[in-house]
């Protein structure tokens, strides 16, 4: 592969998961603990037996402090490798295993204990084949602006600041706990794998950029890169939080960049980190692809496409690859060459590439009441969805939408039980045009989202209460 080495190529695609096995989309939490030396921490299995050992303990504290006190006991416990092979650390415990742990018996206190009609209600609309449903806190997006500008450090930092401003609730303050046990761990952590960096050969430059990002914002290209991949592996895979975006990246790292060009690095030192970091998205294979994003525009609608989308492409091109997913904000200023070349990547197979519209984005957020600059500034993420910075958002609900129709035609009822569905229909014959008719499911479409939007909103209150996000909180 192009910018990688065969040696290099080997080691990273099998980093994630087995790449001599057909790949299975959710193998992206399963660990390979067999690259891993036993010298570096625990076994995977023992740290999940551990998190609820050390849990009993301190069942007391709200769960912030719980959940942030076995995110950290994680970091300082799981193996990890800093190898010549690579130019980003490998982390063991990338099964989730909060998510096997606190968060699920969490969830079933919620479903079992607080609100269990419901939880009923919520099994009943998915076995009626209704809707289904379950609670999401896997779609937001970090405000990478500030991860870059402050860095870990800073962000612990200024959430001590705030916390010292004004008097706290016990449950403010246990918020605030939380994010400071968190990110004290994570500065922890960076150490631990900065120290084995430095006693591998080969891998000085890996310790020192560590070594830097551990106490100050990101400097380099190659710095950034590393933020951006620690806080996703972190979030996504240990704090239970999946990072649906790693960025308006030519926005974001575009200063990393030049400031690296004029102190010497060559474009052809950036290309090949970048290679590296794509390749690091490539082995874990998520599912859906990993989302990240181009383009847009500035305050004065000029574009943010630079010289750093282009480069962005075309190493992207030259390695053939598929994830990360690439989503590209198209504006009337998005330079016509850019899209010629995204385009040409698409006819020759070489891509994953969503285009969206930046204007038809940025009028439906305005038209919810975000200002300009909110709307400029949004983030593109996941699907192909867009959402405000420093939003939490939720939602994760697949609406039958032949559902309603299905009640239109048996006056209410589900048309192979019989079951009665809520909202009384006239029976066929009394349709007389199909405008009726439509009518008629637009009503039992009407009623079918009001049962799930209720269902969603009770439970949703509990959210915090499943998986408290100190991380992206902070």
């Amino acid at each position: 592969m192009e910018y990688i080495n065969d040696v290099d190529y080997e080691y990273i695609s099998n980093k994630y998961h087995d790449a001599s096995k057909p790949f299975n989309s959710f193998a992206r939490f399963i660990r390979r603990d067999e690259i891993f030396s036993v010298e570096t921490g625990m076994d995977g299995d023992k740290i999940k037996e551990n998190i609820l050992l050390e849990d009993k303990k301190i069942e007391h504290l709200p769960h912030p402090i719980r959940k942030a006190k076995a995110f950290a006991f994680i970091l300082a416990n799981t193996r990890i490798s800093c190898d010549n092979r690579d130019r980003f650390p490998a982390i063991n415990a990338i099964d989730r295993p909060l998510n096997a742990t606190l968060i699920a018996k969490w969830n079933n206190e919620v479903f079992g204990e607080h609100i269990p009609e419901v939880g009923k209600r919520r099994w009943e609309l998915e076995r009626d084949g209704i809707v289904t449903m379950w609670p999401d806190y896997d779609h937001s997006v970090p405000v990478w602006d500030r991860i870059f500008d402050l860095g870990f450090t800073g962000l612990l930092k200024e959430s001590e600041t705030a916390r010292k401003n004004k008097p706290l609730t016990q449950e403010q303050d246990a918020f605030f706990e939380g994010i400071k046990i968190t990110y004290e761990a994570i500065i922890s952590f960076i150490g631990r794998l900065a120290n084995l960096a430095e006693q591998t050969n080969g891998s000085n430059r890996l310790a020192t950029a560590l070594y830097n990002i551990q106490h100050n914002p990101p400097k380099t290209f190659y710095e950034a890169l590393l933020v951006d991949y620690i806080y996703f592996m972190l979030s996504e895979h240990i704090e239970g939080l999946q990072v649906r975006s790693l960025s308006n990246f030519d926005r974001l790292f575009y200063s990393f960049y030049q400031n690296d060009l004029k102190n010497g690095v060559t474009e052809n030192e950036i290309r090949e980190d970048l290679a590296y970091f794509f390749m690091q998205f490539t082995a874990i294979g998520n599912y859906w692809n990993q989302p990240v994003f181009l383009g847009g525009c500035k305050q004065n609608e000029a574009t943010e496409i630079n010289e750093l989308s282009y480069l962005f492409l075309d190493v992207y091109d030259k390695m053939k690859i598929y994830n990360p997913k690439i989503q590209i904000k198209v504006a009337d200023s998005t330079p016509k060459s850019f899209l010629l070349k995204a385009l040409d990547m698409i006819r020759r197979g070489n891509n994953s590439i969503v285009f969206v519209s930046d204007k038809t984005i940025r009028t439906a957020l305005i038209k919810k009441g975000l200002s300009e600059e909110q709307a400029r500034l949004c983030n593109v993420k996941g699907c192909y969805e867009y959402s405000v910075q420093g939003g939490m958002d939720t939602g994760m609900n697949y609406l039958n939408l032949l559902k309603p129709l299905e009640y239109a035609l048996h006056c209410g009822c589900d048309g192979v039980t019989g079951k009665f569905a809520g909202l009384q229909s006239p029976s066929v014959e009394k349709y007389t045009t199909f405008t009726d008719f439509y009518e008629e499911y637009k009503k039992q479409l009407k009623h079918v989202i009001d049962c799930a939007m209720e269902t969603v909103n009770h439970y949703e209150d509990y959210l915090a209460y499943i998986n408290p996000q100190s991380m992206l909180s902070a």
